[in-house]
């Protein structure tokens, strides 16, 4: 009985988000601009970037980027055992195909796509076309 609660509870907020986040072909309605632009910066970083009237991102603090959440997935992996020679050694060769990159603080970003449940973003730098999966926590509006 609590498995089909849980899974009823996570179908009313699956449908709650996609009913209220709006999509990156729709500009945005003015009250939930207001609402975002009066919020916290938390509140703001979900859509900067990724609709029209809101704001591009910026890059906080810098990071790493890959073109595949499954290849983000794993260079995350190495950073949360710390294992530093794989990181290292998985960043060399994936640097060299161009599947990861490294995003610098101050780097302005358009969001392509983003994740509800895995916080992730597909963002590309402004004035290129490649997309790297991020994690959300990465990006800020533009003051």
């Amino acid at each position: 009985m609590k498995v089909v609660q849980g899974l009823i509870g996570w179908a009313i907020i699956g449908f709650v988000v996609w009913v209220l986040w709006p999509s990156s072909d729709e500009a945005p309605d003015d009250t939930l601009v207001a609402q975002v632009a009066g919020g916290s910066q938390e509140q703001q970083s979900m859509h900067c970037g990724s609709v029209a009237g809101y704001p591009p991102c910026e890059i906080e603090n810098g990071g790493v980027g890959c073109t595949s959440e499954d290849r983000l997935s794993e260079i995350m992996g190495y950073v949360t055992t710390r294992d530093e020679q794989a990181f290292r050694t998985a960043m060399t060769a994936y640097m060299a195909t161009g599947e990861c990159t490294i995003f610098e603080e101050g780097d302005t970003v358009h969001v392509v796509d983003q994740t509800v449940w895995t916080q992730r973003a597909n963002v590309r730098r402004a004035g290129e076309v490649a997309t790297y999966w991020i994690p959300r926590a990465y990006i800020w509006p533009v003051d």
